[in-house]
């Protein structure tokens, strides 16, 4: 990556320190839940099964998307990772290392652990999804 290209990532102001990805579409509707210590992220689809794990990857230094992956599906590589994903924008507070995904009940289910309690996060919808 050239040093003007760096650049334009560092003043970018559309970019978060972690971001969660789900593999679904920009509007699907995803359930949100924000407790003291976690995030909860519900969606119910029959199209996961057992196999269903929480990927951060590091997309940029200090910059950590989390995405899901599962079995069932061939992988794609991370530079061919669709564009039209649900995506929620996580507070500094949360701890994309420690996220876990499990398909339950036909419910895939994403966790994302949060540090101790840091000042009230605005909501990072960027639209479709209910935060309670």
């Amino acid at each position: 990556m050239d040093s003007e290209t760096q650049k334009l990532l560092r003043s970018s102001t559309h970019m978060f320190d972690h971001v969660l990805e789900l593999p679904f579409k920009s509007d699907a509707e995803i359930l949100v839940r924000e407790h003291s210590d976690y995030f909860r992220f519900i969606f119910a689809t029959e199209d996961f099964g057992e196999g269903v794990w929480a990927q951060p990857i590091e997309i940029y230094p200090g910059v950590t998307k989390i995405v899901i992956r599962h079995s069932n599906v061939v992988e794609m590589p991370v530079d061919e990772l669709g564009l039209d994903f649900w995506r929620f924008r996580l507070p500094a507070s949360a701890r994309p290392e420690l996220a876990n995904a499990v398909y339950k009940n036909g419910e895939l289910i994403v966790t994302v652990p949060k540090e101790e309690e840091v000042p009230p996060f605005n909501s990072g919808c960027f639209r479709n999804c209910t935060i309670l």
